[in-house]
């Protein structure tokens, strides 16, 4: 998919949209890979999940300069959108916000990055008649400040809409039964005990 509206938005085969793919993937693997050496620094082993949230961090932050930055700007953009993101990620945690499938700290945080990226690895020869510096740094600072604040303004009067005529976060209760069942009325798991695969998972990794 990434590579599909990466590559594609130059909605034709040519050599920007070939540019485009190849950041894309360099970026993703570059990121994949510091990022589990992060998490194995940091947290004594890398893991799956992590080298997945990795990759896909690579593969945001990249997404808005991929057309315009040489393929040795986007590993550096791999590189250093990991402690970003992965401290994104850990405001997150400290302040319990609850963030499904890390959106803010990944997607969110990870495309402001790279859309400043803009104004640091731009690079004339690529897009013709434009280039990093400090001007264009400035208007692509002044585009995520815009954005993200109609973002959370749009977010938050949506939320607060919707909270008006049902809940928006799920009871306690909802919470412990497991949403599968309270809020489906189905099980996602097999077994007498619809909790059993969450501690068949944790007795796995214990063991691990």
């Amino acid at each position: 998919g990434w590579f599909g509206f990466n590559g594609g938005s130059a909605l034709e085969a040519n050599s920007t949209a070939a540019l485009a793919a190849m950041n894309s993937e360099i970026s993703a693997s570059a990121a994949l890979f510091f990022w589990m050496l992060l998490e194995w620094k940091l947290e004594g082993k890398p893991t799956l999940v992590g080298a997945c949230v990795g990759a896909i961090a690579g593969l945001a932050t990249i997404t808005p300069a991929a057309a315009f930055v040489k393929p040795w700007a986007a590993l550096l953009i791999g590189i250093l959108c990991v402690p970003w993101c992965y401290a994104c990620i850990e405001i997150t945690k400290k302040y319990e916000l609850d963030d499904a499938l890390d959106v803010w700290a990944v997607h969110g945080m990870g495309g402001l990055f790279g859309t400043l990226c803009i104004g640091i690895f731009a690079n004339k020869d690529i897009t013709g008649d434009f280039e990093a510096g400090g001007k264009l740094f400035g208007i692509q600072l002044l585009a995520v400040t815009g954005c993200a604040v109609y973002s959370f303004i749009i977010g938050y009067a949506t939320i607060k809409a919707i909270g008006k005529f049902m809940p928006v976060v799920p009871g306690q209760d909802d919470l412990k039964l497991g949403l599968d069942i309270s809020m489906h009325g189905a099980k996602a798991y097999s077994g007498e005990d619809h909790s059993g695969s969450v501690k068949k998972g944790r007795d796995f990794a214990n063991r691990v």
